[in-house]
């Protein structure tokens, strides 16, 4: 078993990845981050993949820990840590659909987590260590720059695309502000 990094998140290259998996779970690193596997982390990566039905995994790294992923979570930016373990089952019976330029990964993700779990695995599996400095990452308010206005609307349609999927999704309503 192997981390493949992908050159960007859209739907093609998601879709490639899991029609190209060697096994029943591939595992897509970050490319900004190196990871030193530790010798257990393919086998309980997948051994959790296999035992808990879930459809995505993660896990903490050595001196990091993640947060637990909550059902409901939508958020685009969610930090898994930079090593995920997906179930090509659940990739392929989820569909990874559109044509998303930057979102194939998270739509994959808001799919698989409607019909599967997202699950942590609270022991420290790999190491990891920043590539690249972060001057390319979004910060806290980059969401309202101009220049991530495609990005952001292309995320929001994906959420909005999961809303609606799971009946969550409220239409808006307007109604016109009295003056007076």
């Amino acid at each position: 078993m192997k981390i493949v990094y992908p050159n960007d998140y859209s739907s093609a290259t998601i879709q490639d990845l899991i029609h190209n998996a060697e096994s029943d779970v591939v595992f897509i690193g970050d490319p900004r981050t190196s990871v030193q596997p530790g010798p257990r982390m393919f086998d309980r990566m997948a051994d959790v993949v296999r035992e808990s039905g879930a459809g995505w995994v993660y896990a903490d790294a050595v001196d990091h820990a993640r947060i637990g992923y909550q059902i409901g979570s939508i958020r685009d930016n969610f930090d898994f840590g930079p090593v995920l373990g997906i179930s090509v089952q659940a990739a392929k019976e989820a569909g990874i659909d559109g044509d998303w330029r930057w979102g194939g990964l998270y739509d994959l993700r808001l799919r698989i987590s409607e019909k599967r779990p997202i699950v942590r695995i609270p022991e420290p599996l790999y190491h990891a260590g920043r590539t690249q400095a972060g001057a390319g990452e979004l910060t806290q308010f980059d969401y309202v720059d101009p220049r991530n206005r495609d990005y952001q609307i292309e995320m929001e349609r994906i959420a909005t695309g999961h809303l609606k999927r799971i009946g969550a999704w409220l239409e808006p309503r307007f109604a016109k502000v009295p003056l007076t």
